[in-house]
């Protein structure tokens, strides 16, 4: 093989031009290419955000996401109760939105108009210095988290993003089900410690599940899941201790109790 040396000036200098091209590729992905985009795993896009109360800003939610599975850990914020994430139809400003959303939650989870569909997202409330799991799927188009607080007078805080790219087929990972229709709970494979629950709305109505042990009421125990519209899936983490365990739709209040071991 020929030595550089031997090659042509012109050849030479095409060969420098295409190093140097190659290299400052090269420089310019360790730079940037690491540092901004979403973690992606074979189950989909893994996303850590976090709650500023003092600012009541949410950082680590980037505005644009691949369809798929989002696995969601959300923590921060002493009164933060949760996150949950909508789909919008058409073009509706943040200020509806809003309203939508605190309209909801005064009325227990009333079903939103038809621009709206609730996808889900963490349980709540949860210790401030616990992280909350969840995954959604996301399909194209146009979305709203919202951080769910209990300052009073305080709207909560929203943000807009947008989901685009090819469809995916990615599948939820679990290790208990949950299902709810119009007239009852169905729930298997729960045990003690942590349970990665896939629920599913099989019902008419928006649901959101109450979750408890069924001898103590104590509102710092109780656990609600995010809202769900109907035809809508998700999981969510939950942990739980050996005992009987309560779970209760807070529209209907449809209920069953089940005994983990």
């Amino acid at each position: 093989m020929p030595s550089l040396s031997m090659v042509c000036p012109q050849t030479r200098t095409r060969f420098t031009e295409k190093v140097v091209t190659l290299l400052a590729t090269i420089l310019m992905i360790i730079a940037f290419g690491t540092g901004a985009a979403p973690a992606q795993s074979t189950t989909g896009t893994e996303l850590n955000v976090t709650y500023d109360e003092a600012t009541g800003a949410l950082s680590g939610f980037p505005s644009t996401l691949a369809p798929g599975i989002l696995a969601l850990k959300f923590s921060g914020g002493r009164s933060t109760l949760g996150i949950q994430l909508v789909r919008i139809v058409g073009n509706h400003s943040p200020k509806a939105v809003s309203a939508v959303l605190q309209a909801s939650d005064d009325a227990e989870d009333a079903d939103p108009p038809t621009w709206m569909r609730f996808i889900g997202g963490t349980l709540w409330p949860s210790p401030p210095e616990t992280p909350r799991t969840a995954s959604v799927k996301l399909e194209k188009g146009t979305y709203y988290w919202a951080v769910v607080t209990t300052v009073e007078g305080k709207t909560d805080p929203i943000g807009r993003f947008v989901v685009a790219g090819a469809p995916s087929k990615a599948a939820f990972s679990s290790t208990a089900k949950l299902s709810i229709t119009n007239k009852q709970i169905t729930i298997s494979g729960l045990k003690s410690g942590t349970n990665r629950v896939v629920w599913t709305n099989a019902s008419k109505g928006g649901q959101t599940v109450l979750i408890k042990e069924t001898a103590n009421d104590d509102f710092n125990k109780i656990r609600y899941t995010s809202a769900l519209s109907p035809g809508q899936s998700q999981t969510f983490d939950l942990d739980l201790t050996a005992g009987s365990w309560t779970f209760m739709e807070t529209q209907s209040e449809v209920k069953t109790t089940v005994t983990v071991v």
